[in-house]
């Protein structure tokens, strides 16, 4: 794996953890205090859920949302964020403008070319981007809400090692695949991977408290090749990843 890929995922797991922090925070807020100021922490929630409405396909959420981060709009970023996003890590406006759009901000730009798209039923759906991440081709995972599309982001996390991003393996050969999904304890995950677009199916190798590694084998001509894996949890929420690497 090259420093430009370790740097980029090395970044996301940052991200990761910073929203992580957050959601604890929150949650120890919740706990504490008077009535009052839970009653002043659910007036503000309750204000800040108004403002634009969500895309009204798939693709346009993702577009919409690329231009708000690069324009740093961060009440239409905000509201092409999930509900369940939002809730799950007990996000607010204002630390999502503060902490994570800048996060975001210096990860992706506007632009780019889809490279996959997939429907899963009525309420779900994924879309891969080339050209709008440092490093690798941006999944964004999507789901239904109020007669529109918004984006899920940050869960699960997805930790690739073979083939990592970048990395370049034997033309040929049957090789194989590996992929790190962090949960929350207990949860289950129901997995999807594609590679270069086709269907790759993935079967559970190990599986403790935190971590899941699934496993598949593959077999590659030479050239570039990409690998996206997508994710469902059994809180509700979706994820998705897209890496590139080559055959020689």
């Amino acid at each position: 794996m090259t420093l430009r890929f370790t740097a980029r995922f090395a970044r996301l797991a940052l991200l990761l953890a910073l929203v992580g922090l957050l959601a604890s925070g929150f949650a120890l807020a919740a706990c504490g205090g008077d009535g009052e100021a839970a009653d002043e922490t659910n007036e503000q929630t309750t204000t800040e859920l108004t403002g634009p409405s969500p895309a009204g396909t798939p693709r346009e959420a993702v577009e919409d949302f690329l231009r708000a981060v690069e324009a740093n709009d961060r009440r239409l970023a905000w509201a092409l964020l999930s509900t369940e996003t939002k809730t799950s890590f007990e996000l607010d406006e204002q630390h999502f403008a503060e902490v994570l759009l800048p996060a975001l901000r210096a990860e992706l730009k506007p632009g780019g070319q889809p490279i996959f798209s997939e429907r899963f039923g009525t309420e779900r759906a994924l879309i891969v981007l080339e050209g709008v991440a440092k490093g690798a081709p941006f999944a964004a995972a999507l789901r239904a809400e109020d007669g529109g599309w918004r984006i899920e982001l940050f869960y699960p996390e997805f930790n690739p090692t073979r083939p990592a991003p970048g990395e370049r393996v034997k033309a040929g050969v049957r090789e194989p695949l590996t992929l790190d999904i962090v949960r929350r304890q207990d949860k289950e995950l129901e997995v999807k991977a594609w590679l270069d677009g086709k269907p790759l199916p993935v079967t559970v190798e190990t599986k403790g408290n935190f971590l899941v590694t699934y496993e598949a084998t593959y077999t590659v001509k030479p050239g570039k090749h990409t690998v996206i894996a997508y994710a469902t949890t059994e809180e509700g929420l979706s994820g998705a990843a897209a890496w590139d690497f080559s055959a020689r």
